[in-house]
């Protein structure tokens, strides 16, 4: 009876040892499912082909507006009231809105008849020492100083006559200067700098156009900067001008032409010394009143901040921004 006892007891021990043992052998080989859903999952390495991909797209094109563009925005605000040339001349740059328009040219033209006179006594086919003396054909009204304080038979030099004639606009020097030099040489010269001698009749009474204007406002800017004598007189007359309608911030060599009875006749042609000389011509048919005067001054300045962001400081352009002139 003991013995059955014992052999009971000991089957019980070994069973119970045998559940103990494969308890823990689960413990030990199945991991915790949340322990492993916690566990952060494995680095993953960037796709070098994906990463070339990426190198390889090219930037968004510039939105800039080429310099042609920008200037065509800020006349559209004038509509067709405004001839306009503008050229820099380093860069040679040129922007021209109706510039082959023809208009009336009023005394603007005398600028060319002494850029011919300046450019003859350089080359000495003319002293400007010798004097003219006032005849009564030469009387005519309007702008000037002779007609004002001298009577018929006195005496003036060309190069008084000269400097007359463009910083007063001086009508009587003119015809003073045009009875002694004629139109023939003025017209064979005008055609050998470029420009269009078909648009020459009697100085005051010739015509211009835009484009015109700034081919002779070239030429005189590279005859001055030859540095001779005589071409440094005539930017010293323009620089006097005493009728300027373009402004600026800087040294403004012109000739302008006023003439409202005659067909409409409000211009102004001009040299602008800057750090990147410019030329700017602008023509109009409109009468010169004070608001027409305000229209010239606000061209004038968008044309002086132009040259300066284009051609002087171009630093807001666009990173690859190419100038298409």
């Amino acid at each position: 009876m003991l013995k059955k006892l014992a052999a009971g007891l000991c089957l019980i021990v070994i069973v119970s040892l045998i559940i103990h043992v494969n308890l823990a052998l689960h413990t030990f080989y199945i991991p915790n499912p949340q322990v492993v859903s916690q566990e952060p999952p494995a680095f993953e390495e960037e796709d070098e082909e994906d990463e070339e991909e990426i190198c390889e797209i090219e930037p968004e094109p510039c939105l800039c507006p080429t310099p042609y563009e920008e200037a065509v925005a800020f006349m559209e605000q004038f509509g067709g009231d405004f001839a306009i040339h503008f050229e820099n001349l380093e860069a040679g740059f040129v922007f021209s809105h109706y510039g082959d328009r023809v208009f009336f040219g009023a005394s603007s033209t005398k600028a060319h008849f002494a850029f011919y006179i300046y450019h003859k006594a350089s080359t000495g086919r003319t002293n400007l020492n010798t004097t003219v003396y006032f005849a009564e054909g030469d009387y005519w009204g309007g702008s000037g100083f002779i007609r004002r304080y001298y009577e018929y038979g006195a005496y003036f030099t060309q190069r008084r006559l000269l400097s007359l004639m463009m910083s007063q606009s001086d009508n009587i020097a003119t015809r003073m200067l045009r009875r002694t030099h004629g139109l023939e040489g003025y017209r064979n010269f005008i055609e050998s700098v470029g420009g269009d001698p078909s648009l020459l009749h009697t100085i005051s009474y010739s015509y211009i156009t835009a484009n015109e204007a700034g081919i002779l406002m070239r030429e005189i800017f590279r005859f001055i900067e030859t540095g001779n004598h005589f071409a440094l007189e005539l930017k010293q007359d323009m620089l006097r001008n005493r009728y300027p309608f373009i402004v600026a911030d800087h040294p403004v060599a012109s000739k302008s032409g006023w003439a409202p009875g005659f067909g409409g006749a409000f211009h102004d042609m001009a040299i602008i010394f800057t750090d990147s000389p410019y030329t700017l011509a602008v023509l109009s048919t409109r009468e010169g009143v004070w608001t027409d005067m305000l229209d010239v001054q606000n061209i004038s300045m968008f044309f002086q901040d132009f040259n300066y962001r284009w051609f002087i400081n171009p630093d807001h352009l666009c990173e690859n921004h190419t100038l298409l002139f």
